[in-house]
Parts: C-alpha cells; structure tokens; sequence
C-alpha cells in the first residue's frame, strides 16, 4: 500500500531484480485476499501460480540479491 512508509524503499529494491508487478492492495483488495496478505509490505515469489516464498517487512537490495540466488539453485 502506498501509504505505508516502507513502500518506496521497497519498490525502489525491487526494481533491481527484473520481471516484479508491484500490486498496491489498497487499490486490489481482491489480490490481499487471494494470497492472504496480512503485512505490508509482503514480497511474494510466485512460479505456476505457486506461492515458493514469502517475506513480510522490508527488504534491502542485498538481502532480494540472496533470495535471487536462493531461488535460482
């Protein structure tokens, strides 16, 4: 959600990492509910409409640099 203050921190580490859709919830409500985000900012990894992991709170570009390794063994 926009209004939450992590969320340029947040958008601005995940432009780093490629192929991301950044979905404001307030705005998708619907998606919130789908994959029952409780937490913002929560950062999903999504493969064949999959969730393979989740992570709630803010994020440094290293940390989704690790995820990216993590994920792509």
């Amino acid at each position: 959600a926009r209004w939450c203050p992590l969320w340029a921190l947040t958008e601005k580490a995940l432009s780093v990492t490629g192929a991301v859709t950044v979905i404001d919830i307030d705005e998708h409500p619907s998606v919130a509910e789908l994959w029952r985000i409780r937490v913002v900012p929560t950062l999903l990894l999504v493969d064949g409409g999959i969730e393979t992991l989740r992570h709630t709170g803010p994020i440094s570009e290293e940390q989704l640099k690790k995820l990216r390794i993590q994920t792509s063994e």
